[in-house]
């Protein structure tokens, strides 16, 4: 095709039946590569006369491929539907199924700028992405087990929450199955004030935490209080969280009242923190904006840690030691004076080292400590105890009759009965 164009004609439109020679199936091959042009034949948007062929559109037999992007028109025809049965059976073909004509012709978008077509709606190319992957296809059928009235009547619902969750930990079905999806609510309204004329409106949030404790008075969470979720879980006393172990095909739904931990059991938790999760603790002011993007809050990161680490880090830098007067300690260059610097120091060692050979200098003890102070707990960061008036626990079950028990109580008091019932799924 390319000797037959007229030099300098761009080539026409070209449907590819399968990957083209030298195209990694896996994504568009870089215009970069030295030898590209050459083989494939791509046709640069910023040299469009080159008279090298790039394809418009991938028609593939089977699934879906990704190099597709790189094509002209970013567009992936399947044609799998129209594979004969015999050849399906003949090499084990396993092909996607399609719900009508319109999903054969799958779009998938440039990985860049410039590459493929642009020229298409936002909001289509979100709609043929969701047809792309067929979202409405995604499910899995839960059978792993049931739930039976017997195991769970005339119990407290946290004995059963340390169960499940124990097993969850023991069986390793996730890396955190702390990993709790936390809501809280900015505005306390009674139901009957909120309709769609109301002006008031009560706008939930949603975001995952890690869940730090669990006790016979309920759970606990940690944050900055200052934080969207620390200021609406503490302005409205009310907080909900869900926690999911798909290997287990389980889910715990926990609804409640919330209540500030006290001082201690905050200082308690905050020891038990990485250092540089302490550190982290007074570099974020979150949920606020933030000027000078990802290198500001890294910053802000090395002040702190240059706060409470005795040391002066630089952007990339290495840490700098201090001397008492937090001036940096000037290098020595006079091999005389290193020397005899070093010979008292070894004598200074012996001096200080008992018959057993430890090291009792309390100079150096000194020192050390004050290169890494202790990070005390910022006031702003605390916990939060959630004391659970409703708890569901939910096994995914065949056909979607999944099995969901309830334990509801009035009040949060021990002596405040907890009520149990089954829903319906």
């Amino acid at each position: 095709i390319v000797h037959l164009l007229p030099p300098g004609s761009p080539p026409p439109p070209v449907l590819s039946v399968d990957v083209p020679s030298g195209w990694p199936v896996d994504g568009p091959p870089s215009v970069s590569e030295s030898n590209f042009e050459s083989n494939v034949g791509f046709n640069s948007e910023s040299n469009p006369g080159s008279n090298r062929i790039h394809p418009a559109v991938l028609v593939s037999l089977t699934a879906p491929k990704a190099c597709a992007r790189g094509f002209r028109e970013g567009a992936h025809y399947l044609g799998g539907r129209f594979v004969p049965n015999g050849l399906r059976e003949k090499y084990g073909l396993v092909l996607p199924p399609y719900p009508d004509a319109f999903a054969q012709c799958v779009r998938l978008w440039p990985l860049s700028p410039g590459v493929g077509s642009t020229d298409h709606d936002p909001a289509d190319q979100v709609s043929e992405a969701a047809k792309a992957v067929q979202v409405d296809q995604m499910r899995i059928t839960y059978e792993l087990g049931g739930l039976e009235d017997e195991a769970f009547k005339g119990r407290d619902p946290m004995g059963i929450w340390s169960e499940w969750f124990t097993q969850a930990v023991q069986s390793k079905a996730c890396r955190e199955p702390n990993a709790i999806c936390l809501a809280s609510c900015d505005l306390d309204v009674p139901p009957s004030s909120v309709s769609v004329s109301s002006p008031i409106t009560a706008t939930p949030s949603v975001r995952m935490v890690l869940l730090k404790g669990f006790d016979a008075r309920g759970f606990s969470v940690f944050t900055n209080l200052q934080s969207r979720k620390g200021k609406e879980l503490l302005s409205r006393r009310r907080g909900s969280f869900v926690a999911f172990w798909e290997p287990l095909q389980r889910q715990v739904r926990v609804e409640g009242f919330v209540e500030p931990l006290t001082l201690d059991e905050n200082d308690a938790y905050f020891k038990t923190r990485p250092r540089e999760s302490q550190i982290g603790a007074w570099s974020s002011d979150q949920s606020q904006a933030i000027e000078g993007g990802r290198l500001a809050l890294e910053e802000k990161y090395r002040l702190m840690e240059s706060k409470f680490g005795g040391r002066e880090v630089g952007i990339g830098g290495e840490g700098r030691e201090k001397n008492g007067s937090g001036d940096e300690k000037e290098n020595d260059n006079d091999n005389n004076n290193n020397n005899e610097r070093k010979k008292n120091n070894d004598s200074e060692k012996k001096k200080n080292r008992d018959n057993n050979g430890n090291d009792n200098d309390p100079k150096k003890h000194d020192d050390h400590n004050q290169d890494k102070q202790q990070v005390p707990r910022p006031t702003h960061w605390g916990g939060v105890l959630i004391r659970p008036t409703r708890i569901e626990f939910w096994q995914g079950r065949p056909s979607r009759l999944h099995d969901r028990m309830v334990f509801e109580r009035e009040g949060v008091e021990d002596s405040d009965p907890w009520v149990f019932k089954r829903l319906q799924p």
